[in-house]
């Protein structure tokens, strides 16, 4: 047996050799050798547990130190093994499992990301960095419409009622495709379901669901399911026990097939619903109508003409020819300028609940329909799309008058076509082979064919308004007329541009294009085509930005610094700081632009925050889904279309930031702003954009040429005339954001 006073002088000496390797650990970090210093740390830790209380602010100090290092040297997957030692130490620490979760967001693996930002807000549900990290990841997983159909009180109380109606509901199997954060579920639950299978693909959505549906029953949901899969992968005796007697389900886009309802549907009524079952919705109507609008045929058509003496095509907004696109707008805003020029016609309507419909191969068929002209005028808006879902026989709704509003598909020729009242209109529609995608187009006007001229097809609608719009072609040339006197440009674009274009026609023999990233494939094909229509290839070049020649004493250098939604480019700033450096090695640089002026102002706008959060539960018609699904809410939102956002100025524009390209430091640290209140009312974003300083006296506004941005106030205030409101903005990399003072 240990005597006592051998036992004292193990424990003694143990202490000493403890001190020796933890002051060793303390000089690693000094000495900022971390990886050492981690690995000696967990050694101590895992030798003398009981040190862990003493030691652990240390070994995570050391952690973030060694962490933030391998992130510089772009080491993502030694920092996640570094993490993930860590947790398994301490499983819990919400420090490092949001360290974890941005590691693996930053590897493009945003749903595994996700999961360790939510551990840790289920270990420290009140913590603020958990909810600014998850709020940062959720403008990349988290769709606005979503939160737009959960504040759609019309549609929430629709499918209640629907739901509600079901006979003997608490003696059925009910199947929820498509759960999202599990609302439909609840619903099913209050209206006395006992065996409810929730599926959902996003592991985002199924964890909101388990939780949401959780919560309603106490944390006792045995007979409740929650499944992480595609409803199209369910399988009968693995994910079902057996066939369900009810599907309900939302799984619609504003152009109804755009979500795979149809094959979704058509393997439910194969594989998984019996025979006697129902699917709520019961069925769908679809509509169309023509209209005119002038605004919308300059986002979505262009007609070709010479711009700075390169030829452009006519230019349609679309992937191709074989893929429908259209565009989901609100046509009952005034800026859109609609006149209708025909009735709404039914173009098709569906019975979800009629099995054998799923299998007819007449849905392949290209099919037409006729309509006649009501008002005269010119085909220049596009063809409006909507539908009425049928939930039951006491509910449906509008996609018109509700979340989904209209799909508008454009017009499938050059220019407008002038029509008289009572004229003909012949339209051709088709399914893709799965049936998940419509196409919409006119083929005859009183049994005249229309023959569509050759076109290309663009995705990104900025670029056809932009080749629209003469007043910016016309300033951006008048600023470049005078630089000629350079050998040549380097132009690092974030997409299409006309700059490259510009800069030859006043005489530039070589502009060298350096992408920021790969163009759509619709985009670059348009691209190729005017290079090879116009013959410029060897002119306007290409390349990456170390293969610019280095023989050259006179170069211009434009940068491109803003998304077309409104924002600053991912990283604008410090890659436009490298890519200064590199060229400055040749020689004297004309930068341009040079100074960027970032403009705020505070506004209330209902329709703006009802995309970003859920309002209140009664728009959800129950309760407890606002707190469970609002720390997903995002504190950005890019790509507003100023002219139709319902908005009121509550303050005028203050400068934020002016940020001077020249400079070595382009972007300051922060600034400190004072809003005056000219109105009362709810703030609830700071709306911002940039007015940019070309030289030469040429300036233009991202408000007036671009769709813009907002910050969003999670912690809305009411606000009074003549207040005075202090913020505190950071620009960081070109990231934007806000602190009260």
């Amino acid at each position: 047996m240990e005597s006592s006073s051998e036992s004292e002088s193990s424990d003694s000496s143990t202490d000493v050799e403890a001190s020796l390797f933890v002051t060793r650990a303390k000089n690693l970090v000094t000495a900022g050798r971390y990886g050492e210093a981690f690995a000696m740390y967990g050694y101590i830790l895992a030798s003398l547990p009981s040190l862990k209380h003493v030691l652990f602010p240390n070994y995570i100090n050391c952690t973030k130190l060694l962490h933030s290092a391998l992130i510089k040297e772009n080491r993502l997957d030694d920092s996640l093994q570094c993490l993930n030692e860590f947790l398994k130490m301490d499983p819990g620490n919400e420090e490092i499992l949001c360290l974890y979760g941005s590691c693996l967001s930053n590897l493009g693996k945003l749903n595994d990301g996700f999961k360790y930002f939510f551990d840790a807000l289920q270990t420290n549900p009140s913590s603020t960095l958990v909810k600014n990290s998850l709020m940062t990841l959720s403008i990349s997983l988290i769709d606005r419409w979503h939160f737009k159909m959960l504040n759609d009180r019309g549609r929430n109380m629709a499918y209640k009622s629907a739901i509600s109606n079901i006979h003997d509901i608490e003696t059925l199997k009910v199947l929820d495709i498509g759960a999202g954060s599990g609302l439909l579920s609840l619903y099913a639950m209050e209206a006395g379901a006992a065996n409810i299978f929730a599926v959902e693909a996003s592991p985002i959505f199924c964890s909101i669901a388990k939780n949401l549906l959780e919560s309603y029953c106490n944390g006792d949901i045995s007979d409740i399911s929650v499944i992480q899969k595609h409803s199209s992968n369910l399988i009968v005796g693995d994910d079902l026990p057996e066939r369900v007697d009810i599907i309900i389900t939302e799984i619609f886009d504003v152009a109804l097939f755009g979500e795979k309802c149809f094959p979704t549907l058509k393997y439910c009524s194969e594989n998984l619903i019996k025979p006697t079952g129902r699917i709520i919705p019961s069925g769908a109507i679809l509509y169309f109508s023509l209209f005119e609008s002038l605004p919308i045929s300059n986002m979505l058509n262009f007609s070709n003409r010479y711009i700075c003496n390169v030829y452009f095509p006519n230019i349609v907004f679309g992937v191709s020819s074989q893929t429908a696109t259209y565009e989901s707008l609100d046509l009952s805003s005034q800026f859109w300028e609609v006149k209708w020029l025909t009735k709404p016609k039914r173009l098709l309507s569906f019975d979800f609940n009629d099995y054998l419909s799923y299998s007819d191969s007449s849905f392949l068929e290209k099919k037409s329909v006729s309509t006649i002209i009501e008002q005269p005028g010119v085909l220049s808006g596009g063809i409006a799309m909507w539908f009425d879902l049928r939930l039951d026989d006491s509910n449906t709704i509008s996609s018109n008058s509700c979340c989904w509003t209209s799909a508008v598909f454009p017009f499938n020729y050059e220019n407008g076509v002038r029509v008289n009242k009572n004229d003909n209109i012949t339209l051709e529609y088709h399914f893709d082979d799965t049936i998940s995608e419509i196409s919409l187009k006119i083929s005859s006007i009183n049994n005249e064919k229309i023959i569509s001229d050759y076109m290309l097809y663009c995705n990104e609608t900025y670029l056809i308004k932009l080749l629209n719009s003469e007043p910016i072609i016309k300033s951006l040339s008048n600023r470049f007329i005078s630089s000629d006197k350079y050998d040549f440009a380097v132009c690092v674009l974030n997409g299409f541009s006309l700059i490259p274009f510009i800069l030859m026609n006043i005489g530039i023999a070589k502009v060298f294009i350096v992408f920021h990233s790969a163009l759509s494939s619709s985009t670059q094909s348009l691209f190729d085509y005017i290079l090879l229509q116009n013959k410029l290839h060897g002119k306007i070049i290409v390349t990456e930005l170390s293969s610019i020649p280095r023989n050259s004493q006179r170069v211009l250098f434009y940068y491109d610094f803003f998304s077309s939604e409104g924002h600053f480019h991912d990283n604008s700033f410090s890659n436009f700081i490298e890519c200064r450096n590199q060229l400055s090695q040749i020689g004297p640089l004309m930068v341009v632009p040079d100074v960027i002026t970032v403009y705020g102002q505070l506004i209330e706008s209902d329709q703006l925050y009802s995309n970003t959060c859920v309002i209140s539960d009664a728009n959800t018609c129950t309760k407890g889904v606002m707190e469970r699904v609002n720390f997903l809410q995002s504190s950005h939102y890019q790509d507003i279309h100023v002219p139709s956002l319902k908005y009121n100025s509550l303050s005028e524009p203050r400068i934020l930031f002016e940020l001077h390209c020249q400079d070595d430091l382009l972007e300051p640290a922060h600034s400190n702003v004072d809003f005056y209140i000219i109105r009362s009312g709810s703030m609830h974003a700071l709306l911002y954009w940039m007015n940019v300083d070309l030289g030469n006296n040429v300036c233009f506004s991202t408000k007036e040429h671009f769709n813009l941005s907002a910050l969003i106030f999670h912690h809305v205030a009411n606000l009074d005339v003549n207040w005075k409101l202090s913020l505190s903005f950071h620009l960081n990399d070109g990231v934007l954001s806000y602190e009260k003072m």
